[in-house]
Formats: C-alpha cells, structure tokens, sequence
C-alpha cells in the first residue's frame, strides 16, 4: 500500500501556505475503505461514521443496544422484581425516535425500565442529565437536570418528529 505524502515548505515562513500532497493510487485507497467496511467488530471504529463536519453517526449502534436490551427484557419478570415485558410497540417507538434524533448530541444509553418501558439517557456530570422514556402509544416523558436546582419534566406526544421540548432540553444539556 502507497502512503499519502504530505510537504509543507517552509512552514516557519510568516504566510506560508505552499503545500505539496502526493496522492497515492486512488485504487489502494477503496481497497482499504472497502476492508474497513467489511470488519465486523464490535468496536467503537465500526459503527463510527463522521460526516463532513465530524458528526459521529451511532444510529446503528444504538439501534443494535436497542435490539439487546429487547431481546433481554420482552420476557415478564426480566430483572427478577417482577419488571414488565417490553412490548414491541414500545420497541417499534424506540427504533423511531433513535433514528429521529440528530447525531449532533452524543449517543443515549438505552435502558429497560421496570414498568416495561425504554429509557434513553444523556449523562454530563452530577445534576446534569436528560431521560427521555418510552411509555407506549406514541407518547414519552422527559426529566432533565441542569444544576442542582433546575430540572424540567413533562409528557410528549410523539408521532412524526421529535418534539422541540426533547431536542431543547439536549440542546441545554450539552450547550
């Protein structure tokens, strides 16, 4: 495989902006982005995609957590408490709102909540997070935290498009 060459002259210069890149033969190139496509792992670099502003994509890995934690907790008694199955309504629900939610905040972590239903959490620190839980019947509840006494919470209709209630309160969290 040819290494990309990349000259900088004089680059102490005051405004010096000559550079010199060698591209190498563009079909290495597609063979290693071909490689790299077909590696099945489960680490971070497989289902990390960045789009041209550094955007990470986990759409898929949240929808792959989401599809684990399914499978874990659609049986009764799940936990051994006595937890609620979930329900595929719930799941379908999920599967939208991930794919709904823009790539620009950092991935939720997806948990079974003992009443049978699916919670998406953002975590920043101590007093700083946002929950969004899916109930079912196309509603979801909200908390956010944003200090030690400033929190918002409430209910959503959820339908088509992720409420601007949701997408604000990330919004806050992570500004």
């Amino acid at each position: 495989m040819q290494a990309l060459n990349l000259t900088i002259d004089s680059p102490f210069a005051l405004g010096s902006t000559d550079i010199k890149i060698d591209w190498p033969d563009w079909a290495y190139i597609e063979e290693f982005r071909f490689s790299l496509r077909n590696k099945k792992t489960n680490q971070p670099t497989d289902w990390a995609k960045t789009d041209l502003e550094g955007t990470i994509d986990w759409t898929n890995y949240a929808l792959e957590t989401l599809n684990e934690v399914y499978e874990e907790c659609s049986a009764a008694n799940w936990d051994g408490y006595n937890a609620q199955p979930i329900s595929r309504e719930k799941y379908f629900e999920a599967s939208k709102l991930i794919r709904m939610l823009p790539n620009s905040f950092p991935v939720p972590d997806i948990l079974p909540e003992p009443d049978g239903g699916i919670g998406l959490e953002w975590y920043q620190e101590k007093y700083f997070s946002f929950a969004v839980g899916i109930t079912g019947k196309n509603m979801i509840t909200y908390v956010g935290r944003f200090g030690k006494n400033n929190q918002t919470y409430g209910t959503e209709t959820f339908i088509d498009s992720v409420s601007d209630v949701i997408l604000n309160g990330l919004k806050r969290l992570f500004s």
